[in-house]
């Protein structure tokens, strides 16, 4: 079952085995394991870019698109890719 919780004591709750897990599809004996995987802190107002180490994604023509919006908005994060952190598609 979901909880939302609004300080830093949510995270203790929240499931880290599932969050670092790299196979996380739901299956008959844990049909819940994608939604434990999703766990989101969400922030009020805005998060300075200064706090994110890099920035994950899927595939290089997201990379490019990521790329592109950095020199835009003049944002230099690090960008890497990683098919290992998505779900797999069905």
């Amino acid at each position: 079952m979901t909880r939302f919780f609004t300080d830093e004591s949510g995270f203790d709750a929240l499931g880290w085995d599932m969050i670092y897990a790299h196979h996380w599809r739901n299956t008959e004996e844990d049909t819940d394991r994608q939604r434990r995987k999703q766990a989101e802190y969400m922030v009020k107002g805005h998060v300075p870019v200064s706090c994110f180490a890099y920035i994950l994604v899927y595939d290089e023509p997201t990379l490019q698109k990521v790329l592109t919006w950095q020199r835009i908005y003049g944002v230099d994060i690090p960008v890497r890719i990683s098919k290992q952190a998505y779900y797999d598609h069905l």
